[in-house]
């Protein structure tokens, strides 16, 4: 849609005064900054994407604890987790498990560590890609996706679509009480993959 040029001229004028606004917080963190003194952050979150699950299982729990007193000490104030791993979330088709997470969890509570909660959902476990191959999406440039990379599944698939919409009810359902499990984000579908299966003459 092309616009106005009024549109666009009220645009820079908006632009202009949200910077013009911004200046007198910045150069107080300057002359802080300039002084010696850290400025204060407030709600600002500090933090990284963390994959305990990643570890080999019999360093993973004290791995952990390391971690969780590294990243306290770096004055980390949240961490994201669980998008990387359906397959631990849901090993088999209906059975859940949140205890890994659980613990987990805890352990960033008691550092004072928030946690947001990805969706698993942009990579699909195993059982399901052997109930339903036909999930995978097929590369633009022919043939087809074999199971293992991520974000290679068909989002246009009812199957897909059904699991996803389980998983996540159920992740929300089980954390929405849990006070340091503060936000949780439905993952993005992967862009390099078509949404649809495209005729096999395409």
């Amino acid at each position: 849609m092309r616009r106005s040029l009024f549109e666009v001229w009220l645009c820079l004028v908006l632009f202009s005064a949200a910077i013009t606004a911004s200046v007198p917080a910045y150069a107080q963190t300057v002359v802080s900054l300039d002084k010696g003194t850290a400025p204060k952050l407030g709600n600002i979150l500090y933090g990284a994407s963390y994959y305990n699950e990643y570890q080999p299982q019999d360093i993973r729990a004290g791995r952990l604890k390391t971690d969780v007193a590294m990243m306290k000490a770096a004055g980390f104030t949240v961490v994201r987790m669980g998008e990387s791993s359906w397959g631990k979330w849901e090993p088999q088709d209906g059975q859940f498990d949140y205890a890994w997470m659980d613990e987990i969890i805890s352990e960033f509570g008691k550092a004072g560590i928030k946690v947001i909660m990805g969706t698993p959902t942009y990579s699909i476990p195993v059982w399901m890609y052997a109930k339903h191959p036909d999930m995978l999406a097929r590369p633009l440039n022919g043939g087809e996706a074999g199971y293992g990379m991520r974000q290679n599944m068909n989002i246009d698939d009812v199957n897909y679509r059904h699991y996803s919409e389980r998983i996540i009810i159920k992740l929300v359902a089980h954390y929405k009480d849990n006070p340091h499990a503060f936000r949780q984000v439905v993952e993005a579908p992967a862009a390099q993959l078509p949404h649809r299966r495209l005729p096999s003459h395409l």
